[in-house]
């Protein structure tokens, strides 16, 4: 057999060449010889023909090729263009549309600042009812929580908003879709600054809490110029809770209730200056006291002073406690002749005394709401820092100066006690 050349690859293949190429596979094997000289010719006619057209139109194709880079070129830059404009747009809607959420985010945020100075900041009696307390007093609530507090605005709520969230909870017996209603807000929203505002407020324990000073020996005031040195009055008062079926049986006290045993001390004028809360509504009260005194950084009275308790405790180091078996109320001693008895007399003035501290807790239970309608919280621990931050922040109330809450049980007691000393001075 003969030597068969490879078909060339040429630019394009034309119809005689097909055919050349058919009638080569067709052939029959006696033949072969006289066709492979006769091939090898016309191959090589054709390779002749073929690169004298190529050299004669190299121009034309190199040309060509030129065009068709161009053209190439041009597709892939017009391509890249719309794929970057393409981006560009896109880039631009997405701006567009946070742009859009910033500008709605921001009109709800002074939509939402209006409403809050629409309600608090229009008047004193706007204020007080909302957040039981007047606009000056709010205001430097708010100064205090940013300052020393460490309450800072977050996510477009001002430190004024978190403020009146926390305190409007604490100061009305509302379920919380109305709280979320009023204040324009969602539920975990305002779960979560209610928490920050009470952490915030804990901080300002040493700012609001009253220093105890005993009652000098000059003193003119007639409820405690018979208490030398006097640091003011202890009592415990129960309030209400709301626990878990297994825990309610340690929580029920004497009267049926689920309730928590709080141990408060307050001076003179009526301010907190301590609060020992936590303990269950079945401990008595000299339980509470014991421990609250027998702990390291627990309850400390100096040496040479003490504080008024009533009967339920027992006069000891530091505590001072009525007779036992005399008439000891105010009201029982007004329903008859006032008091000749020297352990009556005493008994008397030691329950006007002590009534400061009756009216403390009175105050903190009419004020805030949410100690006589509790909501339930998993944990006791905010049940305590409630009853912690009420009642600082009725003594920042008290401090604060006008309060129109006290003014009424202020002239209820006076009318009180002006009978009671227009009766021993007829006596």
């Amino acid at each position: 057999m003969g030597y068969v050349l490879p078909h060339l690859p040429s630019p394009s293949e034309t119809t005689w060449t097909r055919q050349v190429n058919a009638n080569r596979s067709a052939s029959p094997d006696h033949c072969r010889p006289e066709m492979d000289l006769a091939r090898r010719e016309l191959v090589v006619r054709l390779l002749i023909c073929w690169l004298s057209e190529v050299h004669a139109e190299r121009g034309w194709l190199f040309s060509m090729c030129g065009v068709v880079a161009l053209w190439m070129r041009r597709r892939r830059l017009s391509d890249a263009s719309s794929s970057v404009n393409c981006r560009l747009r896109n880039v631009s809607s997405s701006l567009s549309c946070r742009l859009s959420d910033v500008s709605s985010t921001s009109t709800n945020f002074n939509a939402r600042s209006a409403h809050l100075k629409k309600l608090v900041c229009s008047s004193d009696v706007t204020c007080y009812k909302l957040l039981k307390m007047h606009r000056r007093t709010f205001d430097q609530l708010c100064q205090m929580l940013d300052s020393i507090g460490g309450l800072k605005p977050i996510n477009n709520v001002a430190v004024d908003e978190q403020v009146a969230i926390c305190v409007h909870i604490l100061a009305h017996p509302v379920k919380d879709r109305v709280i979320r209603f009023n204040i324009g807000r969602s539920g975990e929203t305002v779960s979560r600054y209610f928490s920050l505002v009470l952490n915030a407020i804990m901080e300002l324990y040493e700012e609001l809490s009253k220093k105890p000073e005993p009652v000098p020996e000059d003193s003119t005031d007639e409820k405690w110029k018979w208490f030398k040195h006097c640091l003011g009055a202890v009592d415990c008062a129960h309030i209400k809770v709301k626990v878990p079926l297994a825990d309610q049986v340690r929580y029920h006290n004497r009267k049926g209730e689920i309730t928590t045993n709080v141990l408060g001390a307050c001076s003179q004028d009526g301010q907190f200056t301590f609060i020992f809360p936590g303990w269950e509504g079945s401990a008595t009260n000299r339980r509470v006291l014991c421990d609250a005194v027998s702990r390291r950084h627990g309850f400390k009275v100096p040496h040479g002073q003490y504080y008024l308790v009533d009967g339920w405790f027992t006069s000891c180091e530091g505590f001072l406690a009525p007779y036992k078996g005399k008439r000891y109320r105010s009201n029982q001693l007004r329903e008859e002749h006032y008091p000749g008895i020297l352990h009556e007399c005493y008994n008397t003035r030691h329950s006007l005394a002590l009534n400061v501290i009756k009216r403390c807790f009175g105050l903190l239970k009419l004020r805030w709401a949410i100690l006589r309608n509790p909501p339930f919280f998993k944990a006791v621990r905010t049940y305590n820092l409630v009853i912690f931050a009420c009642c600082l922040l009725q003594n920042l109330i008290r401090q604060d100066g006008a309060d129109p809450l006290e003014d009424e049980l202020a002239d209820m007691e006076g009318e009180i006690f002006n009978e009671l000393i227009g009766k021993s001075a007829k006596r």
